[in-house]
């Protein structure tokens, strides 16, 4: 049976009419995603703003994509680009070199776009004059839906929850990373902290959780994040904001590096060696919070945490299993205390490191500190 989207990919009033020059893009890369990307397609060719392009940038497919993305060229609004074998970050850059559009936006086949989104969207930035509005989005997992604001500064660094004035993203020499998996960390934290910012509390996209990764892949994401996070932790330390690392890196530790670890840390992944640098790169992550960060971090963060930030990896991926809330006023007040001592000594471990790290050099006889 042919799905619904897929079977009217055009269709409708919007899609009647030569092209014209859009006012925004939605720059859409894709590569081998034909149970997903014909419901994406469908949603912008269907938005209520007329004037927009789809740039759809393949990456080689081989599967049924590029018949679907043939199938909606049949609306002049939709361009295809070939990309095979480029990054996903390289294959959007070159989704936003095509354009044409004022504005820009950016789609993936896990998500589609609410009726009125790239509306609502464009209608924000001309009446603030922003160069980029950040939008909320609505989450769909197994037996679970979450509704999420804009992010702050900082947080939540996806590319599609965006829109960006295509002039100002050239000018701010903005460029996604050259990967496959993580792209978008880096360059949507240089565009929160350079672009002119405005938030859209309506949501911009609605996704779908992906499940089920291969172990290979998984490992892959992790490696490409936790490289990607250092970038972004250099970044953040450039700026020389108290305030603004620690809202970064509460962000990281309560839910970003978070859901990598499972990939670091499992028995097949421990015994990869190929995964030590990554490790590595966590226990670096781990290690750069500060006591504020480490006072407000879950217990089950704080468990998990502890041991990893000094390598105890067997310890860590032990207590990293969700343990069964307490049952009785006893069990939790045990809990509270052990969280409050957990957070006490993190965060005086971050209090030292970071005595440590503005010292002033060790004489010749004194050891530096690491």
């Amino acid at each position: 049976m042919v799905h619904e989207p897929q079977a009217d990919l055009v269709g409708g009033p919007r899609s009647a009419g030569p092209a014209r020059t859009p006012l925004l893009s939605v720059v859409l890369v894709t590569k081998d995603e034909d149970d997903r990307v014909a419901e994406t397609v469908w949603s912008v060719l269907h938005q209520s703003l007329a004037e927009l392009e789809l740039v759809a940038v393949d990456r080689g497919s081989l599967d049924d994509t590029p018949a679907i993305l043939s199938a909606a060229a049949t609306d002049p609004r939709l361009r295809r680009v070939d990309a095979a074998g480029a990054s996903r970050g390289a294959a959007r850059d070159l989704g936003v070199a095509r354009s044409r559009g004022t504005y820009v936006m950016f789609a993936d086949a896990d998500g589609t776009l609410p009726e009125h989104a790239c509306a609502a969207a464009v209608a924000r930035a001309r009446e603030t004059g922003a160069e980029m509005v950040v939008g909320g989005h609505v989450m769909f997992a197994p037996r679970r839906l979450t509704a999420s604001a804009a992010p702050a500064v900082g947080r939540g660094r996806a590319g599609w929850n965006r829109l960006v004035d295509r002039a100002a993203w050239h000018a701010a020499g903005l460029a996604f990373a050259p990967t496959e998996h993580a792209d978008d960390l880096l360059v949507t934290l240089r565009a929160d902290l350079t672009l002119r910012r405005e938030v859209l509390d309506d949501p911009v996209q609605i996704r779908r959780a992906r499940v089920g990764r291969a172990p290979a892949e998984r490992a892959a994401l992790a490696r490409d994040y936790v490289t990607q996070e250092l970038a972004c932790l250099a970044e953040v330390r450039h700026r020389r904001s108290p305030a603004l690392l620690t809202t970064y890196l509460e962000g990281v530790l309560v839910t970003d590096l978070w859901s990598q670890l499972p990939a670091l840390l499992e028995p097949d992944a421990s015994a990869d060696a190929e995964l030590d640098a990554a490790r590595e790169a966590a226990v670096h992550l781990v290690r750069a919070a500060p006591a504020a960060v480490w006072r407000h971090l879950p217990a089950d963060r704080l468990r998990v945490y502890t041991p990893l930030r000094h390598r105890r990896w067997a310890r860590a991926a032990a207590v990293f299993r969700p343990r069964p809330r307490p049952g009785t006023l006893a069990g939790r007040a045990r809990a509270r205390a052990e969280r409050t001592v957990l957070a006490a000594v993190g965060g005086a471990e971050a209090l030292m490191r970071g005595a440590a790290r503005t010292a002033p050099p060790a004489g010749r006889n004194g050891g530096a500190a690491s």
